[in-house]
């Protein structure tokens, strides 16, 4: 019984070919697509978070620098949301500091006015 040879034309090919086919290119594409589907509304929250614990953290720094500074020098420091904006500020609360709220009911004191919340 003889055996007969296939050719090896078939195989030859396949083992030196050297790029892709166009369902292979369309299925790792497929692939990513998917894995970036799931995984960047994951990173964006985590991103959003991220950038919330380092302002608050800041805030906080920002408080205890004017509370260490009040204690330090002897005098109240104000808080204040900038309106309309997304900062604040902090400074002794003295008019000098704070021209804009120079009148009303939160008007700081003055360089002569008693010290807010003494007692007479």
């Amino acid at each position: 019984m003889a055996f007969r040879e296939l050719p090896m034309t078939s195989a030859r090919y396949r083992n030196n070919r050297r790029g892709f086919t166009l369902a292979e290119l369309l299925a790792v594409l497929v692939i990513m697509m998917i894995v970036a589907g799931v995984g960047v509304p994951a990173t964006t929250g985590w991103l959003r978070l991220q950038r919330l614990q380092d302002a608050v953290d800041g805030l906080r720094t920002d408080w205890i620098k004017a509370r260490t500074l009040a204690m330090d020098e002897g005098r109240a420091y104000r808080f204040h949301v900038l309106p309309n904006q997304t900062g604040y500020r902090i400074a002794p609360d003295e008019s000098q500091f704070w021209p804009e709220h120079a009148s009303g009911v939160n008007a700081p004191p003055s360089a002569g006015d008693e010290e807010p919340g003494a007692w007479v």
